[in-house]
């Protein structure tokens, strides 16, 4: 009886360690499971996303976004879907949660720049894409939104810069010498004016 008494902590212990061992083993299962299905619901996504179907698609990748909240890609692709839908506001939030998780997602990084372009924010527009162009600096559409950007800004020169580089990377695309003409017409008018002016 007394070694049975002696023995009752280490057996109460050792009854406490397997319980909280199926404990965490349980939770490391339901974690599992859930990553796994936030997968399925992307995917899904994506396929729904790719038939244009952006209303699913977006139930889609929020129900994989519940299973695994640190899902970065899953709140991207939703950024897109809602950005083609021109809810901005909730794309720009799921653009910047996405940059968060993961700060190098260059596609968060420019998606976000194009859906603050579409509600006038052209200054952090700019900036969104200079962070993608520091990353990948032969991503010409970087180039030629910040462009656009710097024109909306009235930075002509900036623009014709960056229009020029874009060239460079790509030189047969036909729409940046127009918009870089464009660029330039309006530049050279400025500064005429601006001499002109000076001189009175």
């Amino acid at each position: 009886m007394p070694i049975m008494q002696s023995l009752r902590p280490l057996i109460e212990k050792c009854y406490y360690m397997k319980t909280k061992l199926i404990f965490i083993l349980t939770f490391l299962s339901i974690l599992n499971c859930n990553a796994q299905l936030s997968e399925v619901f992307y995917k899904r996504g994506r396929e729904n996303a790719g038939k244009q179907n952006h209303i699913a698609a977006i139930a889609d990748f929020t129900k994989a976004i519940e299973l695994k909240p640190d899902y970065g890609d899953a709140y991207c692709a939703r950024g897109i879907s809602r950005a083609i839908l021109f809810k901005f506001g909730e794309a720009i939030a799921d653009f910047s949660k996405a940059i968060e998780l993961k700060p190098d997602n260059t596609a968060a990084w420019y998606n976000r720049g194009l859906s603050k372009m579409h509600i006038h924010n052209y200054a952090e527009a700019m900036d969104d894409f200079t962070k993608v162009i520091g990353m990948k600096p032969d991503f010409v559409d970087a180039y030629i939104n910040r462009a656009l950007a710097k024109s909306n800004l009235k930075d002509y020169e900036g623009a014709i810069a960056d229009y020029t580089y874009a060239l460079k990377i790509k030189p047969d695309n036909a729409i940046v010498y127009i918009r870089r003409g464009t660029a330039k017409g309006i530049w050279q008018t400025v500064t005429a004016r601006l001499k002109i002016l000076t001189k009175q």
